[in-house]
């Protein structure tokens, strides 16, 4: 398993490119707005089963979730209300906008890196990781369908393949 540093990285270069697939960045939005779920948390249990320590259960999501929910909550948030009010506002294109959004996504970046840390010192052995299954665990959690979760999911498994 390569060390928390690298798992960061790992990890953001994961989100980045699974967010670029087809349909995923559409999901992402719906499931943010309409079941309130922490695009971060999605990519790093989805990343943990396909490419890192593997599956986590109800439990760890509940940790993972308990650690960065106050940057969450004071940091990340407030900046994408502040960009999505200036779009609605008709401030887009508009130079303090684009500061913003490059904020918002180091503070996802921070995130992303925190849970990193926080998956490298999962003690072994853990279940193998789905990412189908890692799916339907969100889901669960989520109280959503799981297909609006595979976008993310057929993502995943391109993603790990791609490593």
């Amino acid at each position: 398993m390569p060390s928390a540093p690298d798992q960061a990285g790992d990890l953001w270069t994961f989100a980045t490119r699974a967010y670029a697939e087809p349909g995923v960045a559409e999901a992402c939005l719906r499931l943010q707005d309409e079941a309130g779920a922490d695009v971060c948390l999605l990519f790093a249990a989805l990343w943990s089963a396909a490419c890192g320590p593997g599956l986590l259960g109800p439990e760890d999501l509940d940790a993972l979730d308990d650690l960065v929910a106050p940057w969450r909550e004071q940091v990340v948030r407030p900046l994408r209300q502040a960009r999505r009010w200036m779009k609605a506002a008709g401030h887009d294109p508009d130079p303090l906008r684009d500061r913003i959004k490059a904020a918002e996504l180091a503070a996802e970046e921070r995130e992303l890196a925190t849970m990193a840390r926080w998956l490298g010192r999962l003690p072994a052995p853990r279940p193998p990781g789905d990412p189908d299954r890692a799916a339907a665990i969100l889901a669960g959690r989520l109280g959503c369908e799981p297909a609006l979760l595979a976008p993310l999911a057929r993502a995943a498994y391109a993603c790990s393949r791609s490593r």
